[in-house]
């Protein structure tokens, strides 16, 4: 594929000619993006392609571009159905998504630093993964009837976030407590770190806990998950450092990739026998834990190859061997 650099500002030629931007030069500043680069016409960018650039507040776009629009300093695509990317260090606490938008992009608003409330209006179906992914001081977002596709790890990273508002009788999202639920798929998306609870108990009827949902929940130290969970998505409770109780069903299969990692304050967790995969690093960093195995399990035989610490669960004389 080729690459263009026009003084540090990075193009990929796409199969159909146009021009993809992926990254802008570390301390540069915002310039008006072009319509075409060495005759092909710019049509997309990363979302993170702006990330090195010095602060800036509002995007610029060449006059009259065939691809992008630009709407109070927020990029859009040409007709304003697509909310492209919200300037990350744009001041100003609230941001109301213009009427007539479809769609909000991958990491649209990922990394805004400022904002604190986001209203969605009805018309919208579509949010990408990661849309506020690292924002900082967000606290509540207001989600629309019309949605129809909510991508995974959307509020990955938001540590004060504690509301996200749900229309009654969506067609599968709920809201449960500091939960929010995807019905159609049972999944957990995630736990609203910034409602600061210390003990929970989770929904029933989830089967998957999505990756990262219980990121940043700082607060948490005890939380009981219902039978009926099959997976423990990767970096599912990464680095929640008041963790120190986890109750684990019999029925779960899966652990994920460093699904407890930094959970320092964990001293003991049993693993089910219906566990058969323990991915990469699951429990990295959790200095003080020793796992609890019942004898010939999975998780024995995990332990063992790997040199966890473990205990074997006390079984009475006639439970051996059975």
């Amino acid at each position: 594929m080729q690459t263009i650099n026009r003084h540090g500002w990075i193009y990929q030629v796409q199969e159909d000619d146009s021009v993809l931007l992926t990254e802008c030069p570390a301390g540069g500043t915002m310039q008006p993006l072009p319509a075409e680069v060495d005759g092909h016409p710019l049509t997309a960018v990363e979302f993170d392609a702006f990330d090195g650039l010095s602060p800036f507040e509002a995007f610029e776009i060449a006059p009259e571009h065939p691809a992008f629009s630009v709407r109070d300093g927020v990029l859009f695509d040409r007709e304003g159905g697509s909310l492209l990317r919200y300037p990350p260090h744009r001041s100003g606490t609230d941001y109301a998504v213009p009427a007539g938008t479809k769609r909000i992009a991958i990491g649209a608003l990922a990394g805004a630093h400022s904002l604190e409330r986001v209203r969605i209006p009805d018309g919208v179906t579509d949010i990408g993964a990661y849309a506020f992914d690292a924002c900082p001081a967000l606290e509540s977002v207001r989600l629309p009837a019309s949605l129809e596709k909510l991508g995974h790890e959307v509020f990955r990273g938001c540590p004060r976030l504690k509301d996200v508002d749900v229309p009654s009788g969506h067609a599968f999202l709920r809201r449960e407590g500091p939960f929010l639920v995807n019905s159609r798929e049972q999944l957990l998306l995630t736990c609203l770190p910034g409602g600061r609870e210390t003990e929970l108990i989770a929904p029933e009827g989830v089967k998957y806990v999505d990756d990262y949902a219980f990121y940043r929940c700082d607060a948490l130290q005890k939380i009981h998950l219902h039978r009926g969970l099959r997976t423990l998505g990767r970096y599912a409770f990464y680095h929640c450092a008041a963790l120190k109780t986890v109750e684990l069903p019999d029925g779960l299969r899966s652990i994920g990739s460093r699904a407890f990692s930094g959970c320092d304050k964990m001293r003991t967790l049993f693993i089910p026998d219906s566990v058969t995969s323990i991915e990469y690093k699951a429990f990295n960093r959790c200095e003080h834990l020793v796992l609890q195995v019942n004898k010939g399990s999975y998780a024995d035989r995990y332990c063992r190859q790997f040199g966890f610490p473990c205990h074997h669960r006390f079984a009475w004389p006639w439970q051996k061997d059975s």
